[in-house]
């Protein structure tokens, strides 16, 4: 499961300190960026792991990768950026990949993400806004090295789309395969559970049946924000 760290109520006070500092220019964005905030931002958990090793009903955090350097959000980005719903257009995204060619996937290394050799990761901010004000996930930096503003969703898909999402399907499954290697070597362990967004992406766990260190994978049924009713009940 890959998610974030990351202190809400200091960002949240940021957000409100630009808006009031840019009053009233700023009150369509503000009125926007409130509702996100309030519902799905400023109450997230200090700390979300990453890696955690289980024995029986026990579970024990190894190590993490933090917000806002998500492959989840990586691949949201991209689905935002081809015209689909961020948390329920992803499956869109992936299933348009064997459409494309993967022309893409030397610039998201070159500019976007830099993995080590481990599978751990670092994304270069400045291309991305879902850390900042919450109401695009791309800004005109994105936009350049892709020849363009997102598509518009009601735009027809062309092989841009295509291309772009067969080259972030390969970069994260490649990242999803480095990643399992070495939590395979860190731990010893034989079975590999999944959770979180990135674990519905079947073509990836698909490679990682076949061609991953482990002996079987489990992937949790609700493994997006549904199975977030599971982690409650283990929290309490």
């Amino acid at each position: 499961m890959w998610s974030s760290t990351y202190k809400p109520l200091v960002k949240f006070e940021r957000l409100l300190e630009t808006y009031l500092a840019y009053a009233p220019s700023g009150l369509r964005s503000f009125l926007q960026a409130m509702p996100i905030w309030l519902k799905e931002k400023l109450f997230l958990k200090d700390l979300l792991k990453t890696v955690w090793l289980g024995d029986a009903n026990s579970l024990q955090p190894q190590w993490e990768i933090d917000f806002p350097h998500s492959l989840g959000l990586l691949y949201s980005t991209f689905t935002y950026f081809t015209g689909f719903k961020v948390n329920s257009g992803e499956y869109k995204l992936m299933g348009l990949a064997p459409y494309g060619e993967p022309r893409y996937v030397d610039l998201i290394y070159d500019k976007l993400i830099s993995v080590k050799e481990d599978g751990t990761f670092r994304m270069d901010m400045r291309y991305f806004n879902y850390a900042n004000d919450g109401l695009t996930m791309t800004n005109k930096r994105f936009d350049v090295l892709f020849g363009g503003p997102p598509r518009r969703p009601e735009a027809p898909v062309t092989q841009r789309e295509m291309d772009i999402a067969r080259s972030i399907q390969a970069v994260t499954e490649e990242i999803v395969l480095k990643l399992a290697a070495t939590v395979h070597k860190e731990t010893g362990a034989e079975q590999l559970c999944l959770a979180g967004g990135v674990a519905l992406n079947c073509v990836a766990n698909g490679r990682l049946l076949w061609e991953g260190p482990f002996r079987d994978i489990w992937i949790q049924p609700a493994a997006g924000d549904a199975g977030g009713a599971l982690g409650a009940a283990l929290a309490v």
